[in-house]
């Protein structure tokens, strides 16, 4: 998955690049632009292609960190409410006595997904940095000292 930025100050083997808000395009499935669409993004990226500041470059998205970050995202909440609600329409509602079978399910299956958030914000702590890459330089920027010669 690609998008492009620009580079705002270069570390060597690093660079922080600023990502606009339609960095990719019509893309968007990484998930970057549709979640912070209205403001722009500062990341650190390894920077492969030697870019420098003010140039516009191309990063790379590792589309197996996307995949795990959006399995994590979406899978472990859908499960969790499935599983709290079954065991409410199943379990809880023979335990209770309760004449509300629907009602006891649904609020047990709102429960195990509040609950789900904990976990998916704890495993999502290791995908907040989805390693980005930048491949290219699609324009090189003019800096203070190419101008000043």
């Amino acid at each position: 998955m690609n998008c492009s930025g620009k580079v705002i100050k270069d570390f060597g083997e690093n660079a922080r690049v600023l990502l606009e808000k339609n960095a990719c395009g019509d893309c968007h499935a990484c998930g970057l632009a549709s979640i912070r669409e209205r403001t722009p993004i500062e990341v650190i990226a390894l920077n492969k292609a030697g870019a420098r500041p003010d140039d516009i470059v191309v990063l790379e998205v590792s589309g197996k960190k996307v995949l795990q970050a959006s399995t994590i995202l979406f899978f472990i909440p859908f499960c969790a409410f499935i599983l709290g609600f079954a065991f409410g329409y199943w379990f809880a509602w023979h335990l209770f006595g309760t004449y509300w079978r629907s009602l006891t399910a649904f609020v047990l299956g709102m429960i195990s997904l509040s609950i789900s958030y904990l976990v998916v914000r704890f495993l999502g702590r290791k995908y907040e940095d989805f390693q980005f890459v930048i491949t290219a330089v699609v324009e090189r920027g003019i800096t203070k000292r190419e101008n000043m010669s």
